[in-house]
């Protein structure tokens, strides 16, 4: 069984080189079946029981280290003796524990987020403004601004999101913890207000010719 793993903080770089693999094999007239390990309840059974690997069916789990112990030991027991095709997702960073339950013989693929972006969104506090700004630049020349204004746009909404109790929000706790004190640092509705700049930003940009780039540098001089 030939089987690929695609992981990583960049969400945008993962997704595009699942994209690209799903469009090669449906190229190929290869059937695609894909679930959600942390939805389906019967992976196990149709993995087990389907027709697969027979190197025309390509098995993609979305969100794989909510699989089911059962389906690991699966895996690991079958894979190196049953031909096709399994691809495992996932569209956040991986614990490696988690890895290491996997066989050890198979490609993994890792898209991490460059730790210069990090350090922009750390920077995005009140009265940063000019160290934020210079960050934004370092990165435009190598990095989608697109990509970048997305980013920071999350970052904002999970500061909010957390501020109004973060239920649901699906994060380590480190992580939880260092958004409460950065969103400290905001008074009252400003965030909720940056979120609304950056929505009518985001607006103008896809329907006139104003630069995304340019639009970020006004929200952060005039809310930082």
């Amino acid at each position: 069984m030939k089987i690929v793993v695609i992981y990583g903080d960049n969400e945008t770089a993962s997704r595009g080189r699942l994209a690209s693999i799903l469009r090669g094999v449906k190229k190929k007239n290869w059937e695609v079946q894909r679930f959600d390990a942390g939805k389906e309840k019967r992976i196990f059974e149709k993995l087990s029981t389907s027709p697969m690997f027979s190197g025309e069916i390509l098995f993609v789990i979305d969100d794989f280290p909510k699989l089911q112990r059962d389906v690991i030991a699966w895996i690991n027991e079958k894979y190196d003796s049953t031909e096709g095709s399994l691809l495992l997702y996932s569209a956040k960073t991986v614990p490696k524990k988690t890895l290491q339950t996997l066989p050890k013989n198979i490609k993994f693929e890792e898209f991490k987020l460059p730790r210069k972006i990090f350090t922009f969104l750390d920077s995005f506090i009140p009265g940063n403004s000019k160290a934020c700004l210079s960050l934004h630049h370092d990165l435009i020349p190598n990095e989608n601004p697109e990509f970048v204004f997305a980013m920071i746009g999350r970052h904002v909404r999970d500061m909010y999101w957390i501020t109004e109790g973060g239920e649901g929000i699906d994060y380590p706790s480190w992580r939880k913890s260092k958004l409460t004190r950065q969103a400290e640092r905001f008074s009252d509705n400003k965030l909720k207000t940056i979120i609304n700049d950056l929505a009518e930003a985001d607006v103008r940009s896809k329907t006139t010719r104003e630069s995304i780039v340019d639009s970020l540098d006004l929200i952060i001089s005039r809310e930082l």
